[in-house]
């Protein structure tokens, strides 16, 4: 009789050896599932931490030599350096200049192309990172015209002065694994029905992004804080358009200066060498409301009364949840 049941036993014992590495199989797959975009290795643990910067530094300079790019790209490279940036939003720089931006700081890597020809020629909106701390993954940056096609290089509508553009991209932080979107942007500095539609533009992109992160808005927008564009990005009302029609901001967004310095006045971050502190706001860093807000800086930095640019930079220090 044992001699007929072994045969069975064997049976049993083999299905249940099968069952075990088959489950065993699927726990390690359930255990491998992670977010898309995400690297293998990160998972979110902790906030984190970031200084993100706007500055327009314009290729030309006005009156003597001393506002040559020569003599700004040192102070330039000591402002980066000195305040701690870890992203930074350029308006108007040029290839040249990024070139020597990233030569003397080999720890930023570059995103971005120029408005003129999607490649080389005339102004960027370049977005430099610091490499050391952030990834970013395949096809997750890139640059868009502000014009009724915003995919062809070159393009421009609504009566612009100049051609706009406006860069982005997704940064994962190595360390902690959170992501977030940041959009950096010049406006026209004439039309005011471009300085509108562009914000427009930037608002849908934004909220149609791939991945629910938070995001920031850099950029020299051209726009005092009282202008309807700005009250648009803030949610504060709608932005009536050339047609008549009115567009509500489905991400509100904060203005991180402000959020920490709501009574100040006299801050104009143009002043066109002078040094005048006096006039308005025109630069930017906007953040969407579950970014948390440390500090917030116009940055006023010369070297024995040289600026660096006929703009002063804005820096935010912020907290991605």
């Amino acid at each position: 009789m044992n001699q007929q049941k072994l045969p069975l036993i064997t049976k049993f014992c083999s299905y249940s050896i099968a069952l075990v590495f088959a489950l065993f199989f699927i726990f390690v797959l359930c255990s491998c599932h992670r977010q898309p975009g995400i690297h293998p290795s990160q998972t979110k643990s902790q906030d984190t931490s970031v200084n993100v910067m706007t500055f327009n530094i314009p290729g030309w300079s006005r009156g003597d030599n001393q506002n040559t790019w020569e003599n700004r790209l040192q102070i330039i490279s000591g402002i980066l350096t000195g305040h701690q940036a870890d992203i930074v939003g350029f308006q108007e720089i040029q290839s040249f200049m990024l070139d020597d931006v990233r030569k003397a700081l080999p720890q930023y890597s570059e995103i971005g192309v120029a408005r003129d020809d999607g490649q080389t020629r005339g102004e960027y909106c370049a977005i430099l990172y610091r490499n050391d701390r952030f990834r970013i993954f395949e096809n997750e940056s890139g640059t868009f015209w502000l014009s009724e096609t915003p995919e062809v290089p070159g393009s421009r509508s609504w009566d612009t002065s100049f051609i706009r553009i406006c860069t982005w991209a997704r940064f994962i932080e190595i360390n902690t694994g959170n992501g977030f979107y940041l959009y950096n942007t010049h406006l026209d500095v004439d039309s005011q029905w471009a300085r509108e539609e562009g914000a427009l533009l930037i608002v849908n992109r934004i909220q149609n992004r791939a991945f629910k992160d938070p995001f920031l808005l850099t950029g020299d927008l051209n726009a005092a804080e009282q202008e309807q564009t700005m009250q648009f990005l803030k949610g504060l009302s709608p932005l009536v358009r050339h047609s008549g029609e009115q567009a509500t901001n489905p991400i509100p967004m904060v203005d991180t200066f402000r959020l920490l310095h709501p009574d100040l006045t006299n801050l104009t971050t143009r002043h066109d060498w002078t040094a005048t502190r006096e006039g308005n706001k025109i630069d930017y860093v906007f953040a969407s409301k579950d970014i948390k807000v440390r500090e917030a800086q116009i940055l006023y930095d010369n070297m024995d009364g040289r600026y660096p640019s006929d703009h002063y930079p804005v820096i935010a220090g912020i907290i991605i949840p």
